[in-house]
């Protein structure tokens, strides 16, 4: 009995030994030196995912495991390319995929699961109106899978090229129209301010917009001139550095405060803290 026992313990242990080695061999291969089917996992399923993610048929995380939803991803891509559709990455799909990704323009970026305008300006160091004038995208609805093209910025804000009195003036705006709001509610009116730079509508100053008669109300009653606190300050920096909690808002009240019935025309993107935000 007791050798028995033995035997299966040696058993196992060379059984275990040969598993190890073997997705250990798996692990190391190169997207290409095998067919790659459900349940696979190694290194060149990692590669097969980044490059259908790359060319927007995979939205999941790379976890090198060929699963449900990276065969779908296959599959997905074999339709679009005129492949036989079987879920495999065999050679033909896996030549098509290298052969795509090989030759995509840097200049596209395929749209995450959670991505937002805002979060891709950020990304890619941009402005959201340019993104949706290089784009033609006319509301702020994108969806997993889109096709963005990025191109080179031209504009000041989104290279961070405010002067040292334009951060001051934008800070004191800030201060004075949303202290005692939110970080996020500081950081969406500073936003309102900056897009407004962009849009041929106002002026394209920090000084010109902050100034614009009746743009702003402290600025009307001299609140503007207060002295802004640090928050302010985090806020405006957060704001350059393509934070815009807003979606690219160009308007922003307080329905409490408001005295001109004509803001109630502009739709509404968001509401942060007190402040309803409109384009």
């Amino acid at each position: 009995m007791q050798q028995k026992t033995n035997f299966i313990a040696i058993l196992i242990i060379i059984t275990t030994i040969l598993v190890v080695s073997s997705v250990t061999t798996v692990q190391a291969l190169d997207l290409g030196q095998r067919t790659l089917k459900f349940g696979h996992v190694g290194s060149d399923v990692v590669q097969l995912q980044s490059k259908l993610q790359h060319s927007g048929y995979y939205y999941y995380s790379v976890d090198g495991i060929y699963g449900k939803m990276t065969e779908r991803a296959v599959i997905h891509f074999q339709q679009a390319n005129n492949l036989r559709i079987d879920g495999l990455a065999g050679y033909d799909t896996i030549d098509k995929l290298k052969n795509i990704t090989n030759k995509s323009n840097d200049n596209l970026y395929y749209v995450q699961r959670g991505d937002t305008l805002s979060k891709i300006a950020h990304k890619f160091n941009v402005s959201i109106n340019e993104l949706k004038l290089w784009n033609n995208i006319n509301s702020n609805y994108i969806y997993v899978g889109q096709k963005i093209e990025i191109k080179k910025s031209t504009s000041k804000v989104a290279i961070h090229s405010l002067s040292k009195e334009d951060f001051n003036l934008l800070t004191r705006a800030v201060y004075s129209e949303a202290r005692g709001e939110s970080l996020e509610g500081q950081v969406a009116v500073a936003s309102v301010i900056l897009n407004r730079i962009e849009d041929n509508r106002f002026p394209n100053t920090v000084k010109g917009v902050v100034f614009q008669p009746w743009a702003f109300t402290a600025v009307h009653d001299g609140q503007f001139w207060l002295t802004p606190n640090t928050d302010a300050q985090r806020a405006v920096k957060l704001a350059l550095k393509g934070w815009d909690p807003t979606f690219g808002a160009t308007f922003y009240y307080n329905p409490a405060k408001v005295t001109s019935h004509w803001i109630y025309t502009r739709q509404v993107v968001t509401r942060i803290g007190r402040h309803y935000f409109a384009s």
